[in-house]
Formats: structure tokens, C-alpha cells, sequence
């Protein structure tokens, strides 16, 4: 299959994204969040999923809370 998209790994390290190393080989690599900052002081957090097989990203704290609660106003 033929993307047209770079890799979503390759863009978070080109924006200095803070990689857990030891979830490369892992479904999601985990990443601090750099929209939430909710991890940013909390070393062994990571609340930023990517996953490279996808290209997706996903939030699991505050920025998945922001998106739920914005969804619920709306109906």
C-alpha cells in the first residue's frame, strides 16, 4: 500500500516529541502529550498514543476528556 502521509513516528521525532522507547516495538508507541501537557511532569506517563501501522494519534487524558464533553454539548 502506497501513503502519501510520512510516518507518524518520524513527524514526533522531527517535532521533539518525548518517546518511550521501549513501546517502539509495541501496537502504540506512547508519547508525552505535547497538546495536554497533563504528563509532562510525571516521568513514567505517557498519555499520547501513536499508532505507526494506522498513522493515528490519540490523547487518554485531558484531550480525550476535551473532545468527549465538546461532543456531549453539541447533542
Amino acid at each position: 500500500m502506497i501513503t502519501l502521509l510520512p510516518s507518524i513516528i518520524n513527524v514526533a521525532r522531527e517535532n521533539n516529541l518525548i518517546i518511550n522507547e521501549r513501546s517502539l516495538t509495541k501496537k502504540e508507541v506512547l508519547c508525552k502529550c505535547p497538546f495536554c501537557l497533563m504528563d509532562a511532569s510525571r516521568p513514567k506517563k505517557f498519555y499520547l498514543s501513536l499508532n505507526p501501522k494506522e498513522n493515528i494519534f490519540k490523547c487518554w487524558y485531558w484531550c480525550d476528556l476535551f473532545y468527549y464533553n465538546r461532543d456531549m454539548q453539541e447533542k
